[in-house]
């Protein structure tokens, strides 16, 4: 399922990119990357990523697919994790906004899997400047997981030198008898004519267990054909006996071969404790885009993946 979201973003993204005036937003992005490890072992990632926003007068709609395939080389079976979300929105007046959305994600290793759904019902207020938005996430599979939903604010700030900066609390309805504190989640992000900036971070405590990550990224263009990107990554988590922290650094280069599609290629290398020795990985892709989501229509699941992106690399 989650790959026909895919398909449906490439589809729409090409069958409108002569009608600019009705596509919101969209990308498409392929990749395949070579990870090198003598402890953990050698292992490929290939990636595709595609979105899409489509404006019908008051009315909006929007798709989106990830696919993310790990293949060992010394094992028989592959990881893989898949999800999507599909969406559509009315915006009332010229700053009200109400969207409903339905959001699918599946993990399966060795044809052995967990299938994830969940829906969400958003209304948010935007005046170009200011903006806020409230949600209500409910969850399919709340007898596997334990948690019946998620109740979230996003409130957040756009001026007009280029900077957005947002924050976001998801509190989680469960009934496992588990002290789970909000998940809080903070974007600020600066963008020029010729680079850009993005600061990433979440928090969240289940019982005494500390889950935090932080991630910067950023970009500069040399000129209309040549940039340059990179990011650094960290995630931990605390109070399960020893602190398990992984870093992640990554630099690469973009070349432009359109006016929206550019091909590029990184290298990268990843810190885990309890390894002897660094992930070093190299990757190459393709990107497509146009655009760019509204930070006021983020669902909770756009909320989440935002902060992984320059974790995975499906998003250079």
């Amino acid at each position: 399922m989650k790959s026909v979201y895919i398909l449906l973003a490439a589809t729409a993204l090409g069958t409108t990119a002569a009608s600019a005036q009705e596509l919101t937003f969209g990308e498409f992005e392929a990749s395949y990357g070579e990870f090198r490890n003598d402890d953990a072992g050698d292992f490929g990632l290939t990636t595709v990523h595609g979105e899409v926003g489509i404006g019908f007068g008051a009315a909006d709609a929007w798709v989106s697919g990830t696919s993310l395939t790990i293949d060992p080389e010394d094992a028989n079976g592959s990881l893989s994790l898949k999800f999507g979300q599909i969406g559509a929105g009315y915006t009332f007046g010229s700053a009200f906004r109400a969207d409903l959305s339905q959001a699918n994600a599946s993990i399966s290793l060795g044809g052995v899997g967990l299938d994830l759904g969940a829906q969400e019902l958003g209304v948010a207020y935007d005046n170009g400047t200011y903006f806020g938005r409230l949600s209500y996430t409910r969850l399919d599979n709340n007898d596997t997981l334990g948690i019946d939903s998620l109740t979230g604010l996003h409130v957040g700030y756009v001026s007009t030198y280029g900077v957005t900066a947002s924050l976001s609390t998801h509190i989680v309805n469960e009934d496992l008898n588990v002290d789970f504190d909000p998940l809080t989640i903070l974007s600020v992000s600066y963008d020029t004519s010729n680079w850009s900036a993005n600061l990433d971070a979440a928090h969240m405590s289940i019982e005494d267990v500390d889950l935090s990550a932080l991630s910067l990224s950023g970009d500069y263009a040399f000129n209309t054909q040549w940039m340059a990107y990179g990011s650094a990554s960290k995630l931990e988590a605390d109070g399960i006996g020893a602190p398990v922290t992984a870093k992640s650094l990554r630099v690469g280069g973009a070349y432009s071969v359109g006016t929206n599609a550019k091909l590029f290629a990184d290298l990268g290398t990843i810190n885990v404790e309890g390894l002897d020795d660094n992930v070093n990985n190299m990757r190459v892709g393709i990107n497509m885009s146009i655009g760019n989501k509204a930070a006021s229509r983020e669902t909770t699941v756009d909320r989440l993946t935002g902060v992984f992106e320059p974790v995975v690399g499906y998003d250079f």
